[in-house]
């Protein structure tokens, strides 16, 4: 068995629950080695129509319920950080953090802490304020409300080890490379919070920009891994460099929060499928373009008296194929980067629900991603 060595450093927040996830975020081998699937199944799976053949390709690296995998990872030291107070400056369509906020929705919520149903939801998080700050008096506001690693490099208390049969090395290590160069980690990892990059603790290895944004050595890896770049991902970089990475965040957020925002004919359709008679199993004409990014979706519209509806699927998820991640183009610059995995598979029935009214959808498509590029000149597109 061959042995390699990473540190790693977060460039954006993670928020990753450990054994007590309200109260320490932590890095465990088990959230890296579901990283590692992921990518493994989205790209090798590109080359197979066979899910079997994909499904024990998986389980023969990394494991299943019936045999144990070939690659083991091990988190040598402690990469554990306490829940902390922290507010975040955002107001509707404005505030300095408005974009990161967008980003990180459910990680970083509303707290009204004059409300007593929200003093009680949020008590931990109200006795910490008043341990950190040492006031009594918070204001209501965003504040994080799960905890979250901090952007630093861990690699003085907290090794990644991985453990593998040398003749798969160069294939492990194509993989590495690439969820170094496109990977998140934790929640709210497809909107760019747990960016991160490893970087070899020997000198030994294939690649060279382990924590800059290499797209030669990104494709280099590819080639390694299944022979070729999938045809199915797209890759786009957001334009301009930022001196903090939260900075790339934040903008990043807005221009996609400014997108989906009363995006038409998305507003338009729900609002009057709410004001209509329409029945149960009615026309499924209806069309809802975001719903190709990701459900479920609640709308709430404060001109019909504050009367919702939302749009989900039997399962009640459909993962987003966009994930926005920052990354490092030069010492002190950062920008975004966004992938596209198109051909993901879209649920059968997407419903529109309202009250007791309920009706199936139009499926969506992956045009609304194209439009997103389009409006938004700042995403160009990166060949690889």
């Amino acid at each position: 068995m061959e042995r390699l060595e990473y540190e790693i450093e977060f460039i954006t927040p993670a928020f990753i629950g450990g054994a007590d996830p309200g109260e320490y975020a932590e890095l465990r081998p088990a959230s890296f080695v579901g990283l590692l699937r992921y990518w493994f199944r989205a790209i090798v799976g590109a080359y197979t129509e066979n899910t079997k053949e994909l499904f024990n390709l998986e389980s023969e690296l990394f494991g299943s319920q019936e045999v144990a995998g070939k690659v083991w990872i091990r988190v040598k030291g402690n990469a554990k950080e306490k829940l902390k107070c922290k507010k975040w400056i955002a107001k509707r369509d404005s505030g300095k953090d408005w974009g990161k906020v967008y980003m990180g929705y459910g990680n970083i919520l509303y707290v009204n802490f004059k409300n007593p149903e929200n003093r009680k939801r949020f008590r931990n998080l109200l006795q910490k304020c008043r341990e950190q700050k040492g006031d009594n008096t918070i204001t209501p506001g965003y504040f994080s409300v799960k905890p979250w690693l901090e952007a630093k490099n861990y690699g003085q208390q907290t090794k990644l080890e991985v453990i593998f049969p040398g003749k798969i090395r160069e294939k492990i290590e194509a993989l590495l490379f690439i969820v170094s160069q496109i990977g998140c980690i934790g929640s709210r990892s497809r909107r760019g919070w747990g960016s991160f990059y490893l970087k070899p603790i020997n000198n030994n290895t294939l690649f060279s920009n382990w924590n800059f944004w290499n797209k030669e050595e990104l494709k280099h890896a590819f080639n390694i891994l299944c022979g070729g770049v999938p045809e199915n991902m797209e890759f786009y970089m957001m334009d301009g460099g930022y001196s903090k990475a939260l900075d790339a965040l934040e903008i990043a957020g807005i221009l996609f929060r400014r997108f989906r925002s009363r995006k038409e004919p998305d507003y338009s359709n729900v609002k009057n499928f709410i004001s209509s008679n329409i029945s149960n199993g009615g026309d499924t004409q209806i069309e809802i373009k975001k719903a190709y990014l990701g459900l479920p979706i609640r709308f709430i519209f404060q001109s019909l008296n504050g009367k919702e509806a939302e749009v989900n699927t039997k399962t009640g998820r459909f993962a987003s194929p966009l994930r926005f991640k920052v990354i490092r183009i030069s010492n002190n610059l950062y920008t975004c980067l966004l992938i596209h995995i198109r051909d993901q598979l879209i649920p059968d029935e997407i419903f529109l629900k309202s009250g007791n009214k309920q009706i199936v959808v139009q499926k969506p498509t992956a045009n609304i991603v194209e439009n997103f590029i389009k409006e938004n000149n700042k995403f160009v597109r990166e060949y690889i």
